[in-house]
């Protein structure tokens, strides 16, 4: 894990690859997942809340200090997204 100064950008690296969660402020892209930094240049991952929950999953198997710190802040990031996809879910039915 490595922590960004632009207002939360988290670096993730894992045994498949290394993801950017996009925490920057006034980031139109916010908690959306990458492969490389965020920028308004490239594109998020589509299937990002399955990546999440791999990396929760993990987590939750490999405690250390470093992981039970992001657990929690990783569990949060997934209830967001998924209420985000619920509130998009339901103007569209509209």
């Amino acid at each position: 894990f490595e922590m960004y100064k632009d207002g939360g950008t988290i670096k993730i690296t894992t045994n498949e690859s290394v993801y950017y969660i996009d925490g920057r402020i006034h980031s139109e892209t916010k908690n959306k997942i990458f492969t490389s930094y965020p920028s308004d240049n490239n594109v998020f991952i589509k299937n990002s809340d399955e990546i999440l929950k791999k990396i929760l999953k993990a987590l939750k198997e490999y405690k250390n200090d470093i992981s039970v710190l992001y657990l929690e802040s990783i569990e949060n990031l997934i209830y967001r997204i998924e209420l985000d996809t619920h509130k998009k879910n339901k103007i569209n039915e509209n």
